[in-house]
């Protein structure tokens, strides 16, 4: 019997249905799915619809969970709590009947099928979970497999027989990401020798290598994963910003903090962690709907050396490069009796940044690298923790690729950038 799992359709109806013609030319018997039939994409009652049509056995997703629940939309970060919103609207009541239904877990003769992290969660991510709690849980199932969704990458975890974990990544097949991103630049399906430069002319032939890379037919010739796609889209769209830029010079203008004469310019920063709930959030830390800054930093920096910057207009020392590695927040907390021990920088005030600290080097447009925050420091560290908390499980955060602020669970891995006091 030939098994097919579906995982995170999310919506896309479209790239559902391509799916479901491939398995069908290769004599599928039993279709499942991991979760998350909704969220994100323009057409989540036709998925639930056809998935419901097809029989095909499903898990909860946090999304096909959050459109019926709406005390579980405050799991989400800002922009997905607007996503699980427009959603529920676009679902009949029988979709939403169904969504309701579907079990926690599935379980076959030698398979769980979970979309979180077994045994029965559709919230928590895998990567969120300590080696040892992964190997934990592995030794206490009794099936030989467990296929898990929501990260939206390709893992193998084996658990070995020594009790060590193998954690390898998996060659990712993105064609259907690249099938997307065609029709969206060109408004065609991919269609043969008609290069996207031919119809769209502010993409340049560089565009259509990348493409090959996704649409090849030749699956070996394709992206081996996700990240490597992202990392060349990343470089595309900075080239073509920065084209863009120099033809269209004009920027949007935004709002900046002025400058308080005779007053220590520190002053109007919070420094003390603070627990804040969501609601208040926009008030307290003077956001816009998006969770953005309503208004900016202009920041002097000072580059001290390859570990430390200095802005000269807030009077805060940081990390240029911050933790080497992820970490849990109270992890993140623990790090600071370290840098004070050792005096980084000549000083011993280091402490995990608040919220307020850390909007100020937040910027309102992507530089060159594609993030919102100078290549002074590390842009590839995206979510940086606060010493701010929402409650006893969750703290904020922000995230410097896309300029927002977000709030996660304590125990998920983000990174440290911790911040001194300096008076000046």
């Amino acid at each position: 019997m030939k098994i097919a799992i579906l995982s995170d359709i999310h919506g896309n109806l479209e790239a559902m249905d391509n799916c479901l013609k491939d398995l069908e030319s290769n004599g599928v018997d039993t279709i499942m799915s991991l979760g998350d039939l909704v969220g994100y994409g323009p057409e989540p009652d036709g998925v639930v619809r056809l998935a419901q049509a097809l029989k095909i056995k499903c898990v909860m997703g946090n999304h096909d969970y959050a459109v019926n629940a709406v005390c579980a939309e405050r799991w989400f970060n800002p922009q997905a709590r607007t996503v699980v919103a427009m959603t529920r609207k676009l679902l009949s009541d029988q979709s939403l009947d169904f969504l309701k239904t579907l079990p926690n877990t599935i379980e076959t003769n030698h398979a769980l099928l979970v979309h979180g992290f077994p045994p029965n969660s559709f919230k928590t991510y895998i990567y969120m979970v300590p080696e040892k709690g992964i190997k934990r849980v592995l030794a206490a199932i009794d099936k030989r497999i467990v296929f898990v969704g929501h990260t939206h990458e390709l893992y193998l975890y084996e658990l070995l027989k020594n009790n060590d974990l193998s954690i390898r990544p998996l060659k990712t097949d993105l064609y259907s990401v690249g099938l997307v991103l065609y029709k969206m630049l060109s408004g065609h399906l991919p269609q043969k020798d008609c290069p996207l430069h031919r119809l769209n002319p502010d993409c340049d032939r560089s565009w259509d290598t990348f493409l090959e890379g996704a649409l090849s037919e030749n699956p070996e010739d394709r992206f081996n994963d996700s990240l490597e796609m992202e990392r060349a889209l990343s470089q595309l769209f900075s080239s073509w910003r920065e084209k863009t830029l120099s033809r269209c010079p004009v920027r949007p203008t935004f709002e900046y903090k002025k400058e308080k004469k005779n007053t220590n310019k520190i002053g109007y920063i919070r420094t003390d962690p603070i627990q804040l709930v969501p609601s208040q959030a926009r008030q307290t830390f003077n956001l816009d709907e998006s969770f953005r800054p309503m208004i900016w930093t202009k920041n002097d920096y000072e580059k001290l050396n390859s570990k430390l910057v200095f802005d000269k207009e807030t009077g805060l020392l940081w990390e240029s490069l911050g933790s080497a590695s992820p970490m849990t927040w109270s992890q993140a907390v623990m790090r600071t009796q370290s840098l004070n021990q050792k005096r980084i920088g000549g000083v011993s005030t280091w402490h995990l940044p608040t919220i307020d600290e850390l909007l100020t080097i937040l910027d309102p447009v992507p530089h060159k690298t594609g993030h919102c925050i100078v290549s002074l420091f590390d842009v590839e560290k995206s979510w940086l923790w606060s010493s701010d908390c929402v409650n006893k499980k969750k703290a904020w955060c922000a995230n410097v690729q896309n300029g927002f602020i977000g709030y996660k669970d304590k125990n998920c891995y983000l990174f440290a950038r911790h911040v001194a006091r300096l008076n000046i």
